[in-house]
C-alpha cells in the first residue's frame, strides 16, 4: 500500500465530501421514509444496519503528515562582483552558459595593478640582494679597493700640506716657456699674412663673436658676483643647516636605538655642511683673485679677437689669416693658463682644499670600517624588517591582481552577465546557480514546527497539470528564526531531493508531505467509522450474514485526518460500518485508485 501523495489527499477529502452530502441528502430522506433509511419496498424494514456504509478491514500502511507547498531552488545560487574597483575588460559568460568551478568569467582592466606587482618585485629583489650583501662576508677586491682608496685620498691631503714639490715647479716653467714661444711664433704667422674671406668664413667668425660676447658677459657677472661675496641670507641658511646637522648627530649619539651606520651617515651630512659653509666665509684670496681676474681677462680678449676677426673678414682677409688669429688667440689663452697655474702652485693650496681633502679622507675611513666590521644586531634586524616589507608589498600586489580576474566559485549555470566595457561594473552583475542538485525551500506555521524534525521523509509532488511523477526528500535544515505575515507566523524549512528530480527546475512550485510518523502492515480503518465517548473507542461491526451491527470496543494508534491504526478489538477481513454513504466507497489505500493503476 503506497504513501497518500498530497494529490491523493485532496481526491480522497473531495469522495469524503460528496459522501458527507449524500449522507445529509440519505438523514433527510430517512426522517421522511422510515427510521432506517430505507427506501420504500424495501422487503428488511427490521435490519438493524443503519446509516452508513460497510467497509472491510485491511492491513496497510499509514502515516501521519504535515503539508506544505514550497518552491524548487538552487542549491547555491550567487550574485559576484569584484573585490577592487576597475574598469571592465572583458566578459567571458553568456546566461545559459555552463561553467567549472574556478573557470574565469571577467576581468577588469589591471594595467596599473600589473605595473604595480612589477615595482614590488624589483623592490624585494633589491632588498634581497642588500640583505645578503649585508650578512656576506667583503669580497677581498672590495676591501683591497677600499684601502687602496684611502691612501690615495691621504696622499692627496699630504700633496697639499706639502706643496713645494722642485720638480712640480721645474714642470710649471717648462710649460710657461713653452706657452710663451707658441706665442710668439703665432704673432710672426699672423703678421705675415693677408687675404679675404668667404661668406661662410664670415658666417662662422659671426657666429664665434656672438658666443665669445655671451661668455664675456657672463664671465663678468659672475667675477662681480664673487667680489661682491656671499649675500646674507646665503650665509645664514648655510650656518642652520649646519647647526641642524650637527644637532641630530648629537641625538643620534646619545640614543641607544641609533645603529652606528645612521651616526656614520649623519656624520657625512655634517662635513658637508661644513664645507659649504666655509667656502661660503672663506675669505677672497688673492690667487682666486687672480684666477678669476684671468678668466674674466681670456674671456673678453676671446670676444675681442673674435670681433677683430669678424672685422678682418668682412674687410676681405683671408681664411689663412683668421685661422692664424685662432692660432694666436688660443697660444695667448694658454700662457695665460701656464702662468695662472704657476701662480697658484706658488701661492700654496687654499684653505677650503685642505678641508674637502680632508673629508674625502674620513668617507674613506666610513667606508672601509663597514667592509671590515661585521654588521650589528640592529643593522641586521633593521636589513631583516625591510625585506618582510618588500615580501609583503609582493604578496599584497599579487592579492591586488588576482582580485581583478572574477572566477566561478563552484560548478554551475550563468543566470546572468550585465556590464558595460569600459566601465566600473556594478555588484551583482554576474550570477551563478549551482550545477548541484537543486533542493525546496518551503514554510510550515507555528502549529506545525514542533511536529517538524531534520532528518524527517518527505513526498514530493510537482504542482504540473496531468504530472503523476512522486520524489522523495527529507528535512535538511529548520531555520529557528519566525517569519511573520499579516500575523501568521512562519518557519522556513529546506528540503534535500533523496533523487535526481529530473525536469524539475528552480522556481517551480512542489507539494509536499512531511512524514511525521508512520507505520506498516496494520490494521487500518477509516477514521469515520470510529466512535469516542467517556474515553471509550468503539466501532459497529458488520455481520456480513445477517447485515446486523453490533458494538465493539477497540484499541486505536496512529491516525491521520482519514484513518487510523487499530491495535486491537479488529482483525483484517472483517466489517465496520462508517458514518458516510454514497455511490462509491471511500478509496482508504494510499496509491492511485484501481481505475488509475
Amino acid at each position: 500500500m503506497k504513501l497518500s501523495s498530497p494529490r491523493r489527499l485532496r481526491r480522497i477529502l473531495l469522495r469524503a465530501g460528496i459522501a458527507l452530502a449524500l449522507l445529509a441528502a440519505v438523514a433527510a430522506a430517512a426522517l421522511f421514509f422510515g427510521p432506517f433509511g430505507f427506501e420504500p419496498g424495501s422487503e428488511d424494514p427490521e435490519s438493524d444496519v443503519q446509516l452508513g456504509r460497510a467497509v472491510t478491514v485491511e492491513r496497510g500502511d499509514l502515516a501521519r503528515v504535515v503539508s506544505a507547498v514550497g518552491n524548487v531552488a538552487a542549491a547555491k545560487a550567487d550574485e559576484l562582483a569584484f573585490e577592487v574597483n576597475g574598469k571592465l575588460a572583458r566578459v567571458l559568460v553568456a546566461p545559459g552558459d555552463v561553467v567549472e568551478s574556478g573557470q574565469l568569467l571577467a576581468e577588469l582592466d589591471a594595467a596599473d595593478l600589473e605595473q604595480a606587482l612589477l615595482e614590488a618585485e624589483e623592490s624585494l629583489e633589491s632588498a634581497s640582494l642588500d640583505h645578503a650583501t649585508l650578512l656576506d662576508p667583503p669580497d677581498p677586491d672590495d676591501l683591497l679597493l677600499a684601502k687602496l682608496s684611502l691612501a690615495e685620498a691621504e696622499a692627496a691631503l699630504a700633496r697639499l700640506r706639502d706643496f713645494e714639490d722642485p720638480q712640480t715647479e721645474v714642470m710649471l716653467r717648462s710649460s710657461l716657456l713653452t706657452n710663451e714661444r707658441s706665442l710668439r711664433q703665432a704673432q710672426a704667422k699672423l703678421a705675415d699674412l693677408e687675404g679675404g674671406a668667404t661668406a661662410e668664413q664670415i658666417a662662422a667668425a659671426t657666429a664665434r663673436f656672438q658666443r665669445a660676447e655671451a661668455s664675456w658677459l657672463s664671465e663678468r657677472e659672475s667675477y662681480e658676483d664673487f667680489l661682491d661675496g656671499p649675500s646674507d641670507l646665503q650665509l645664514e641658511t648655510a650656518r642652520l643647516t649646519l647647526k641642524q646637522a650637527e644637532e641630530k648627530l648629537e641625538d643620534y649619539r646619545d640614543s641607544s636605538r641609533t645603529t652606528q651606520t645612521d651616526i656614520d651617515l649623519q656624520e657625512l651630512v655634517v662635513i658637508e655642511a661644513r664645507e659649504a659653509l666655509a667656502e661660503l666665509e672663506a675669505p677672497v684670496s688673492e690667487a682666486e683673485k687672480r684666477r678669476r681676474a684671468v678668466s674674466l681677462a681670456a674671456a673678453e680678449q676671446e670676444y675681442e679677437n673674435a670681433r677683430l676677426q669678424l672685422l678682418e673678414l668682412t674687410e676681405s682677409d683671408s681664411e689663412e689669416i683668421a685661422v692664424a688669429r685662432i692660432d694666436y688667440q688660443a697660444a695667448l689663452l694658454g700662457m695665460s693658463s701656464a702662468q695662472l697655474a704657476l701662480q697658484d702652485y706658488q701661492d700654496g693650496p687654499a684653505e677650503h682644499e685642505i678641508t674637502t681633502a680632508e673629508n674625502a679622507i674620513v668617507r674613506r675611513q666610513i667606508e672601509l670600517r663597514r667592509l671590515q666590521e661585521p654588521p650589528s644586531k640592529n643593522v641586521v634586524r633593521k636589513s631583516e624588517l625591510g625585506l618582510a616589507a618588500a615580501r609583503r608589498r609582493v604578496d599584497d600586489a599579487r592579492e591586488q591582481l588576482a582580485k581583478t580576474r572574477l572566477n566561478a566559485p563552484y560548478g554551475g549555470a550563468i543566470t546572468k552577465a550585465d556590464a558595460t566595457i569600459g566601465v566600473q561594473p556594478a555588484a551583482g552583475f554576474i550570477a551563478i546557480q549551482s550545477g548541484a542538485r537543486p533542493q525546496i525551500e518551503t514554510r510550515v506555521t507555528e502549529i506545525d514546527v514542533g511536529k517538524v524534525a531534520v532528518g524527517q521523509a518527505v513526498t514530493i509532488e510537482p504542482d504540473i497539470f496531468g504530472s503523476e511523477e512522486i520524489f522523495e526528500g527529507t528535512v535538511s535544515s529548520i531555520n529557528p528564526e519566525p517569519s511573520s505575515d499579516a500575523g501568521l507566523i512562519t518557519y522556513d524549512l529546506t528540503i534535500e531531493f533523496g533523487s535526481d528530480p529530473g525536469s524539475l527546475l528552480p522556481g517551480m512550485t512542489v507539494a509536499l508531505e512531511i512524514i511525521i510518523e508512520s507505520r506498516s502492515n496494520v490494521i487500518v480503518i477509516p477514521l469515520a467509522a470510529l466512535t469516542e465517548e467517556d474515553g471509550r473507542v468503539t466501532v459497529e461491526v458488520v455481520d456480513p450474514q445477517t447485515d446486523l451491527a453490533a458494538e465493539r470496543e477497540i484499541e486505536v494508534g496512529l491516525r491521520n485526518e482519514i484513518e487510523v491504526e487499530v491495535l486491537s478489538g479488529l482483525s483484517a477481513g472483517e466489517l465496520v460500518r462508517t458514518s458516510l454513504t454514497g455511490a462509491e466507497e471511500i478509496d482508504l489505500s494510499f496509491g492511485p485508485p484501481d481505475d488509475e493503476e
